[in-house]
Parts: C-alpha cells; structure tokens; sequence
C-alpha cells in the first residue's frame, strides 16, 4: 500500500510541474498575440505620422526656378488711357462697311505694359488720316472697306502688343508707305482675307525691342518676314527666351546686295529656326550665263594659207570657221560684259578689229565684214606669193594679241591660234617682223650647210624660239591660248633641209645646229605637239578640211564657256558652317523646303518662287547654297527691281553634352560667306566684278541645366544610405529633337548618401524624365509611388503618382522595413489576425482539456489511516 501512494504522489508531482510549465508557456504566447495583433493594427498610423515633416519645417523644393521675366501686373483697369470700345450698329454704313475710327479695346492683363499717352495720340491719329485718305483714293468698295477694317484692327493690335516707342516710330513709317502707296499695292494688301493674314501673321512683333534697319525689309508687296521672334508684351515665348542675339543684316551700298540672318524661338526648347535672305538687284542667272571673256582670234594669214583645203583654200575655211565662232559669241553673250577681237599676221601683225563686245547678230555681222575685208586686202594682193610680206610671224600675232588682252578687265581671257605651218619671221620692232631674204646672212643663216637665206625660210629656229617664249609670258599672265593646226601633219623640217641640201647656193632653214626648238627633223608629229605645248595651253585641234575647222572653233568655245561656268560655281553661293565650334554644341536638324518640311538636301532651279538648291554636308558640317539654282521673289520699285533670296533651316543647342556650360552664349554657326559678282556699267563700259564676298551676321543663343535634389528616408522617418535612383528620359517626350524625334538621352544615376540625400546634377534642360529607384537596400521595399520630372527652360518641376492617384511631392522618398504591415485596411494584415486567432484556439484547447483531466484520475487520492 505504502508504495502505491508513494508512487502516485510521484505522478502527482510530476503532472503538476507539467502544468505549471503549460501555463507559463500559454501566457507568454498570449502576451505575444496581444502585443503582435495590436502592433499590426496601428503600424500603418504610425508610419502616416511618421513620414510627415514637421509642421515647422516647409517642404523640400527641387530647385528654384529662375525667373527670367517679371510676371506681369494683373490690372484690367483703363491703366492704358484707353477707352473699352467694341463695335456696334453705328459703327457700319448702311453697306455694312466699317466707318468708326475708334479703335475696338478690352481691358486686359496686357494693358500693364501700354505704351505712353503721346505715343497712342500719334499713332492713332496716323491711323485716322490714312483711314480718311483711302476715301480718295481709286479704291473698289471691296477694298476700301478691307483696308479700313486692316486700319482699324491693326491699331487695336498695336496696343496690344506694346511697342518701344523708337518701334512705333519705325512701325508707324513703313506703315504709312504701304498705305499711302499706289492704290493697286493697297488694294492687293487688302483684298480679300489677305489682311487677316497680315495681321494675325505677327509680322510686327520683331518691333517689341528695337526697329531694324528700313533695308532690310521692303513692305511694298508685303510678305511676312521668317525670322519674326516669338512675342508677345514684351515677353518672350517658346525657345525664344534662349535667344541672346536675333542677328542683324550686312551689305554693300554700292552693290546693293544685302544679307540677313535672323533666329526665332520655336515651341520647343533648345530648337531654333534660322533664315538666310540675300537682297539684290542683280539678275543672277544673267551673270551666270555672261561667260565674261575677252578672247581673241590670232590667224595666220601667210602666203600658203591660199594652198587647197578640200575644195576651197585654207584662207577661206578660217575665214568661214571664224565667221561662226562670232555668230555663236553673239547668241551667248547678251550683257555687252565680253569682248572679242581679231589679228591676223604675216610678216607683221595687223589688227584687225580690237576687243568689243558683240551681243547680237547685227554685231557679229558687221565684225564679220570687217575681218573678211581686211584679211582679205592682205592676203589676195597681187603677187602676193613674191612678196617679203608673206611669211609667217608667230611672235608678232602673240605679242599684238597680248596687248589687246592686257587693256580690258575681263576676268577670263582667251587667245585662239590658227597657223599652217613653220615660224619663219620674227620682230624686229613694235609688231613688225625682219626680211627673210637676208642676202649678207648677219641675221638668217642655215649654219649647219653654211648657206645664206637668199628667198627667205621656210623654217626659222629663232622665230620659233622667241614664239615660244612668248606664247609662254603670256599663259604666265593668266591667258589661255588654244591652238590649231591647218592641214600640218605632213610637214617636217627634214624636207626643207633636204630642199636646201639640193638647191644652189642658198637655204630656207635658219639654223645654228641639228637641234630646232619644234623637236625631231623628220617627225610629222613634232610641230603639232609644239603647237598644243608650247604656243598652247595643252589645247591643240587638227583640220584637215573646213568642216573639221568649223568643230575646231565649236570645240574651242564650249571648253570656253564650260571652263568660266566651273569657275562660276562658287558665285553667289553661301557656305554656312554648323557647328560653330568644336565640340559641336549646335546640331543641324533639317533644311525647309516649300511645304515645310525638314530635309538634308534641295534641288530646285532658278524661278520666281522656285525651290531652293541647297544640301547639309555631313563631313564638313555645313549648308551649301547655291542661289544661282534657288527660287526667289522680285518686287519692282520705279526702275529698279528687287529679287530676294530665303533660305529657312532648323538647328538644336545640345545641352545634353558634357562640355555643354549653362547660359554660356553659343554661336549658332561659324562664319557664313556669300561669295558673289555683279555686273556694272561705267561710262558706257559693261563689266562684270571680280568675286567679292559678304559675311552674315551671326545669331546666339544660350541653354540651361537643371539640379534635382531630394531625401531618402525609411518608413519610420530615419535616413536611409546607398539607395540607387535611375533618371530616365521619359518615352512620352517625343518630338523634344524638333523633327519629331526625340534626343536620344543617357541615363543619370545617384546613390543616397550617410545623410540620405540624393542629388542629381547638369540635368539637360527641355526633357521629361522618369525617376525610378534601382537599388533598393536590403531589407526594404518600394512604397510605389511613381515620379516625374520635368524640366524647361531651368525650371524643375516633379510630380508624383500612387496607385493611379496624384500624390503629393515633398522632396522625400520612402522605403517601408521589411516587418512593416501594409497600409490600414490592406490584405497585408490578415496574416497577422489570423495567427493571433489560432493561438487564442490553442490557448483554449490547452485549458479546456486541463479541466477536463481535473475531473479524472490525474488527482492524488487521499491517504487511508494507518492500521495497527
């Protein structure tokens, strides 16, 4: 007995320290899921209190933007000395045509900036006499009621857009011409809608701050100008507001050819729209087309120019042959710029007629006269063939023709060469050459057979000695000389040699040794290629009959005129460099063509209102402009006509380089020239000028960079380090390259530092971005808010979203902990509920069963007394 309580006491004790360690177990757990589910509950109060900033400290601003123009005075009041008027019944005829000289007016913000009372008296009451004159002028009732209602509008748009009063001045000048004009010019201003184009067209907005030079526009046949700047009361819009210099315009007064460039501002920042104008009254295409040359004709005309050529003679196949070359100098030369002359030689030099211009056929005619006339006196005299006269000075016709030639300014100058055989004279003095019959042999002697000149030569190594060396002055002076042979190819100096070798007692070669200036004796070859080096420029034509002489001079004429257009190619063009600098921080985009649209390269022709030739070189980076094949506008003045050239491209600032340096002034582009000539007429005397050049005035610009700073903070409100943050150009920022691409952008990246704070630098003004965090430290996750940034004209603007609603930017961004339950009412709570309700199950479970076993065996029965 004594054992078996003994041993239930053990079990006894044993169960109860089982159940004393349950309990202790049960309240800790139950401590447990009290603290947990209440913590759960409130957390998301907590971390909403905690992400607030103090009330007393304001939020983080990004940056502050620069305030480039003051915002204007709001005050609708009548500050600007105007009465509101608008027109009613009264203010129209029974016609319906617009009779009030009262200017319509509502007061508006604009009215801050209005201009002084003096300067609205004078400009109106300008406005009112021109309105009265129009009633006598020949007007139709159309037009008169058109130019009235321009009148009128167009001073109620004057106040609006507050002028200076040096551009009211200038304004209201170029105003008053255009009116107070031939009554045709108004009417065509007015007719129909024309003058709401002018009027909406902002053609006098480019007065807001100063009043260009009258030359640079003509306002008789009005067309908008292209460079008008973007503004409005005095305040500048779009890519305007970047503009530091809007360019200007240069000329020659005594050309009369006047440059522009000019800049505006687009809607888009960092984009800008340039125009080139040349103004001239010059007649480009004429210019163009005068080849501006003075040649001259030097013919052979020695006594076997009258040998047989096919039919007709020598003589006579230069003489038809030259006939048409002046026939088609006539057809090409219309401006009286080129000149052409004519020398034949012999024994001497005979000028035949001297340089002149020869533009028609009746010109050509009467030169063609004159030259088969005197020729033609020379060379059919009576026993021509015996005569000392006969032979052939080539030195003579040269130097006779370089002296014409040095007494003009053409530019281009030209000598055409014709001989059929060997120089056998040369001068003696002025243009007259020495007797060959040399009976004493002091100066023509044949050396080699010891022979005297008795008849005269027929080769002479001196002559051809000191034609050539003067062939060779004369091309050092610029001149080309073109060479012909007629009918040379069987002649050699070996058959004159072997002729005096054979005849008794005498010579017709005049030599010193074997060697001769022309080359081998014996070759057929020898004189031609003497005649297309050594007289020639590298130009030689062989003929063997006339027609071959008449394509000769054809030849001739079109290497000519082809040789001065190739020179002529870089007249009137204009070379624009983009960029300016290097690195290159203007980018070109895009040439305009007639429809407005952005392209690399043009071809167009030279035509009223035709397209333009101009081409973007990729290698040297700049806009070729070739006027000569571009269109153009022409506006007649009394005499003078007036034809004006527009060129309209689109260029970039590339802030987004990293060279790039905020609001440092950038040329738009390097040194742009236009080369060009002109034709004038002095005393009677038409001439074309040397090329001359004239730079463009150059416009500036400038461009911003950003800075976006902000703080980088837990859910319960510490700083948080090493958090990575992506800036990224935002694919909704699509047309920012100003041809409806987009700046191809890198990224920025920035990594909080030990005080949270993240900082992005030299952000390229003009963009959208999108703030991402790339690099989330451990242990914390995003809270989902999406950012954007945006950034124009140095003002940063970031605007925040959370699950599809606005949310507030305060210059701090979150990280929730990793325990932190989610926001109040969130799924993320259910968690935490659920386990606190099981172990509150468990709890009871535990309990219940405890009673349960109260109630059975687990208690210690009670002793029995002890037995005796």
């Amino acid at each position: 007995m004594k054992n078996t309580v003994e041993k239930n006491e053990k079990q006894y004790t044993k169960k109860r320290r089982f159940k004393k360690r349950w309990h202790n177990v049960l309240l800790v757990l139950s401590c447990v899921v009290v603290f947990c589910t209440t913590y759960a509950l409130i957390l998301p109060a907590i971390t909403l209190e905690s992400d607030a900033p103090p009330a007393s400290e304001p939020p983080v601003e990004s940056v502050q933007p620069t305030e480039l123009i003051p915002e204007p005075v709001v005050d609708t009041g009548p500050c600007c000395g105007t009465e509101e008027h608008s027109h009613g019944e009264a203010c129209y005829d029974e016609d319906g045509n617009l009779t009030c000289l009262i200017f319509e007016h509502t007061h508006d913000e604009l009215c801050a900036h209005a201009p002084t009372e003096e300067q609205l008296t004078a400009i109106e009451d300008g406005f009112r006499q021109e309105v009265a004159a129009l009633e006598s002028a020949e007007l139709t009732d159309d037009a008169r009621a058109a130019a009235n209602d321009l009148l009128s509008r167009m001073g109620n748009d004057l106040r609006l857009k507050r002028l200076s009063s040096d551009a009211y001045s200038e304004l209201y000048s170029r105003v008053e011409t255009l009116i107070s004009g031939e009554a045709d010019s108004v009417a065509e201003v007015c007719e129909g809608s024309n003058h709401v184009a002018l009027r909406d067209s902002g053609w006098f907005e480019e007065y807001a701050y100063a009043a260009p030079s009258p030359s640079t526009y003509d306002w008789t046949g009005w067309v908008p100008s292209p460079g008008v700047p973007m503004m409005i009361a005095g305040e500048k819009q779009g890519s305007d507001q970047q503009v530091d210099n809007y360019g200007d315009e240069a000329g020659s007064e005594d050309d009369g050819v006047y440059v522009s460039k000019m800049i505006a501002g687009t809607d888009i920042e960092n984009v800008f729209d340039i125009t080139l104008t040349v103004q001239t009254p010059q007649i480009i295409d004429e210019v163009i087309k005068e080849p501006d040359m003075a040649v001259v004709i030097v013919m052979d005309i020695s006594n076997t120019m009258n040998s047989d050529f096919g039919g007709s003679t020598r003589y006579r196949a230069a003489m038809d042959a030259a006939a048409q070359f002046l026939d088609n100098f006539a057809a090409n030369n219309s401006m009286s710029v080129s000149k052409v002359g004519y020398v034949a030689f012999n024994t001497d030099a005979h000028k035949i007629f001297d340089l002149q211009p020869c533009t028609n056929i009746n010109q050509a005619n009467a030169l063609k006269n004159t030259m088969r006339t005197k020729t033609g006196n020379i060379i059919n005299q009576a026993n021509y063939g015996s005569l000392h006269s006969r032979f052939t000075n080539v030195e003579a016709g040269l130097k006779m023709a370089s002296d014409m030639l040095n007494g003009v300014s053409n530019k281009n100058k030209y000598i055409i060469f014709l001989s059929d055989g060997f120089p056998t004279t040369y001068i003696s003095s002025g243009y007259n050459g020495y007797d060959p019959y040399d009976t004493t042999g002091t100066r023509f002697y044949d050396r080699v057979l010891n022979k005297r000149i008795l008849y005269g030569t027929s080769y002479s190594d001196e002559a051809a000695i000191r034609a050539r060396k003067m062939a060779a002055g004369i091309k050092a002076s610029g001149t080309t000389i073109f060479s012909i042979g007629v009918d040379v190819g069987g002649q050699t100096i070996q058959q004159y040699i072997t002729q005096s070798e054979n005849a008794n007692g005498f010579s017709v070669v005049d030599r010193t040794g074997t060697s001769y200036e022309i080359g081998d004796a014996s070759s057929t070859e020898a004189y031609k290629n003497w005649l297309r080096n050594s007289i020639g420029s590298g130009y030689y034509y062989d003929s063997t009959n006339t027609a071959g002489l008449k394509d000769a001079y054809k030849q001739i004429f079109e290497t000519i005129k082809q040789t001065i257009e190739t020179a002529g190619k870089a007249d009137w063009v204009a070379e624009d460099p983009i960029p300016a600098i290097t690195p290159d921080e203007v980018e070109f985009i895009g040439i305009y063509d007639k429809q407005n649209g952005l392209n690399t390269s043009l071809s167009g022709s030279h035509a009223e209102n035709g397209e333009n030739t101009a081409s973007f070189g990729s290698v040297s980076s700049t806009i070729t402009w070739d006027l000569k094949e571009s269109g153009y506008t022409s506006e007649k003045t009394g005499n003078t006509t007036t034809y004006t050239y527009t060129l309209k491209y689109r260029v970039r600032l590339k802030n987004e380089d990293t060279v790039f340096v905020e609001n440092k002034v950038y040329d738009t582009n390097g040194k742009t020239t236009l080369q060009y000539r002109v034709v004038k007429t002095v005393d009677g005397v038409t001439s074309i000028s040397d090329p001359k050049t004239i730079d463009f005035p150059i416009p500036k610009v400038h461009g911003y960079l950003a800075e976006l700073s902000f703080t980088k903070n837990d859910s319960y409100g510490r700083v948080l380090q090493g958090a990575e943050f992506t800036l990224k150009h935002d694919e909704g920022c699509a047309i920012c390259h100003g041809d409806g691409e987009r700046v191809p952008l890198s990224e920025y990246t920035a990594v909080s530092d030990e005080k949270g704070n993240v900082r992005f630098t030299d952000i390229p003004s003009g963009h959208t971005y999108t703030l991402t965090e790339t690099g989330i430290p451990p242990g914390y996750s995003s809270d989902g808010t999406k950012y954007t940034v945006t950034v124009a004209y140095d003002k940063l603007t970031v605007t925040a979203e959370k699950n599809g609603v606005p949310a507030e930017w305060n210059g701090v961004i979150v990280n929730n902990t990793s325990i932190e339950l989610p926001e109040t009412g969130g799924s993320g709570t259910l968690p935490y509920i659920a386990g606190g309700l099981l172990l509150i199950a468990l709890t009871a479970l535990v309990y219940i069963k405890a009673g349960r076993r109260r109630g059975g065996t687990d208690i210690l029965p009670e002793r029995s007394p002890n037995k005796a």
